[in-house]
């Protein structure tokens, strides 16, 4: 169905090739239709006729980072900042950085977003990300505390929140983390996986056993789910 409406922004183009809006227009169709490559370079086309707009840099950027060209997805970052030096662009620019794994880098980018907006919650959430990766498990769990504290319907903080607390052996924490992703969320598989886990390294097998359940039956493919799940249930019938 989108086929025609492609050959319509062709068309319409064909009339007024310099019309950066409907290069946009026609970049979004092509990226629904599955056109990555030729969504980009109308985006491309779009971005030389209006080259201030910070929508174009950030769709493209998205597009980049969705191709895995992040050098590039980089360098659309880092025009957006040169054009908004907000706590967004920041956090925008640290969240393409910490794809790429320069962490280092990443963790500066959202700490001068925080500066910046200090109660600007994706900020907080995304440092929690790259401290955990540094291997910060107390800096990474005061983050995600503080981006649940501004956003405390959160479900990847909660989830995150939860991992951190499994690292550091405070288990009954992360069980109340996953149970709060699990209560915004009560369809996430790899959340019901996660919590018998945790659940089963304290000890509570049974509860366990229905989360393990609870994720196979969300998703009856998984091999992890029904190993795991035909494992304890093996285990419960001797």
């Amino acid at each position: 169905m989108i086929e025609p409406y492609i050959a319509k922004c062709r068309g319409a183009l064909l009339e007024n090739p310099d019309d950066s809006a409907k290069h946009a227009v026609l970049g979004q169709a092509l990226h629904f239709n599955g056109d990555l490559e030729g969504a980009i370079s109308e985006i491309r086309r779009a971005l030389r006729l209006s080259p201030h707009s910070v929508f174009l840099h950030e769709f493209l950027m998205r597009l980049l980072v969705e191709k895995g060209d992040l050098p590039d997805a980089i360098a659309e970052s880092r025009e957006i900042v040169r054009k908004r030096r907000d706590a967004w662009a920041r956090c925008g620019l640290g969240k393409v950085l910490l794809r790429k794994g320069d962490v280092d880098a990443a963790v500066a980018e959202f700490g001068t977003a925080i500066r910046l907006e200090p109660d600007y919650g994706p900020a907080h959430y995304n440092l929690g990300l790259g401290l955990y990766d540094k291997g910060d498990m107390d800096g990474a769990i005061a983050e995600y505390r503080e981006a649940l504290r501004l956003e405390p319907e959160s479900e990847n903080a909660h989830v995150n929140l939860g991992l951190a607390l499994r690292h550091k052996g405070d288990l009954d924490d992360a069980v109340a983390e996953y149970r709060e992703a699990l209560r915004l969320n009560p369809n996430n598989d790899g959340v019901h996986f996660l919590l018998g886990v945790v659940l089963e390294l304290n000890g509570d097998r049974r509860d366990a056993l229905e989360e393990y359940r609870a994720a196979y039956m969300l998703d009856p493919k998984d091999p992890d789910y029904r190993q795991a799940y035909g494992r304890l249930l093996q285990q419960s019938n001797r």
